[in-house]
């Protein structure tokens, strides 16, 4: 009898030490979000421009969650210790994505895979990073319905503890400019010499100057990491098809300019092109008996 009234204390001090707990978590994780929403507002009347009000917000959510993880562990971890054997197996499954998320989030603090204003690619979501917080960064999408390089105006939550288990591929980061293609398909009765003369007077127009850039960018980083490109200039090369002559522009690029570029290229070889009768666009002809 002794021992059943002594087990039923143990309980009972248990559940007082539990609640106790969880009642002074609760307490301090309300205060917690109180400070953040009033740091936010100050920073929000003391500060004009959108950079560094975002900027100054996230330092603030940094400091003030580091301070409440520090408080919590001050709380918690002296006693949660008699119960670790217990309660571990359940928190290993229940807070197994929270913990991999703030894993995740220092993670990128310190490694840097991307930051905010990167143009990234993971788990099937490409957008422009906006935000990175302590669980999840955020990307305003681009692509899907839109031109893929076109920014559709949805924002995309993507959990931190993503970049453990998804290729994560970066537009931006260390290398600022990437390859882009655009095929012309002109007839065989066409000049394609001079065809490809013209296109190669277009892009060197409107890219050349960005390959110039992509030169000092590259020599920066290539004493850093093993990135090597012979040849950064624009060039044409040229194909047969069964169709016609292939003219493929092949010239660097920001990301983010990509369709400017392809419409300006577009915009001045189809007026130059209409202007030279010796060439013509080809296309596919099916032929029915």
């Amino acid at each position: 009898m002794e021992s059943v009234i002594t087990f039923l204390d143990i309980i009972k001090d248990i559940l007082n030490f539990v609640n106790s707990k969880i009642l002074i978590t609760v307490i301090l994780l309300s205060i917690w979000w109180l400070i953040r929403k009033l740091i936010n507002k100050i920073i929000e009347e003391k500060i004009d421009k959108v950079k560094k009000i975002h900027k100054a917000k996230k330092k603030a959510s940094i400091i003030t969650t580091a301070l409440i993880i520090f408080l919590l562990c001050l709380l918690w971890v002296k006693d949660f210790t008699q119960f670790i054997a217990i309660l571990s197996a359940g928190l290993s499954i229940t807070l197994k994505e929270p913990i991999e998320n703030i894993f995740g989030y220092f993670f990128i603090l310190l490694k840097k895979p991307f930051k905010e204003g990167d143009r990234i690619e993971i788990n099937g979501v490409s957008g422009d990073v906006i935000s990175i917080t302590a669980f999840q960064f955020t990307v305003i999408e681009i692509g899907n319905w839109v031109n893929p390089d076109q920014s559709t105006g949805r924002i995309i939550h993507v959990p931190n503890g993503k970049i453990f288990s998804k290729d994560l591929a970066n537009y931006t980061k260390i290398f600022n400019y990437i390859w882009d293609e655009l095929e012309v398909l002109i007839t065989f009765e066409s000049n394609w010499v001079s065809a490809k003369k013209i296109l190669l007077n277009i892009v060197n127009k409107y890219c050349l100057d960005e390959s110039k850039n992509a030169g000092v960018n590259l020599d920066e980083i290539s004493k850093k990491h093993m990135i090597y490109y012979k040849n950064l200039t624009p060039i044409v090369y040229t194909d047969v098809k069964n169709s016609g002559i292939l003219l493929t522009v092949r010239y660097l690029c920001k990301p983010q300019q990509k369709r400017i570029y392809r419409s300006l290229i577009w915009e001045e070889m189809l007026s130059q092109f209409n202007t030279n009768k010796d060439i013509e666009f080809a296309y596919q002809t099916i032929k029915v008996k």
